[in-house]
């Protein structure tokens, strides 16, 4: 059986799946499943980067290769630079401790996690740092994508 073709992921698709993978990481948090959650969580941010990055894309316009490059990874420091966002954090950053520290959690993640084990401590830290509404990752970058 020939193998489906995948289809391109848009903007609203990768919306869609941060929002769904946050979701699933409270879901996982919730049932005990700590390296899951943590390894879900940080899938959310990825999504929500590179959301980011589409938006900036313009239709039918040719991407350089280094932006190109840059957009597929799953370095979130480098998803944040591809998506033209280092200034806007650096700004944030320096006039909110707590989104600064929340960062400080959230870029560590990494897409290797999923053959990691996790605290209980970890995920919470991580995941608080992602979704807390006040001064967390998600929410910051929400209003770019």
């Amino acid at each position: 059986m020939a193998k489906a073709a995948r289809q391109k992921l848009k903007r609203a698709d990768l919306q869609e799946l941060a929002k769904l993978r946050i979701a699933e990481a409270k879901h996982l948090m919730d049932a005990g499943s700590f390296s899951g959650a943590y390894y879900i969580a940080g899938l959310a941010v990825e999504c929500s980067l590179k959301a980011c990055i589409a938006r900036a894309t313009e239709q039918f316009e040719f991407p350089d290769l280094d932006g190109a490059k840059e957009s597929w990874n799953h370095d979130l420091t480098r998803l944040l630079n591809a998506a033209g966002l280092v200034a806007e954090h650096e700004k944030k950053a320096a006039i909110n401790v707590e989104f600064n520290a929340n960062w400080l959690i959230v870029k560590d993640w990494d897409v290797s996690s999923r053959y990691e084990k996790h605290s209980k401590a970890e995920a919470q830290n991580l995941l608080e740092a992602v979704v807390n509404t006040q001064h967390g990752v998600f929410a910051w970058i929400e209003g770019y994508w």
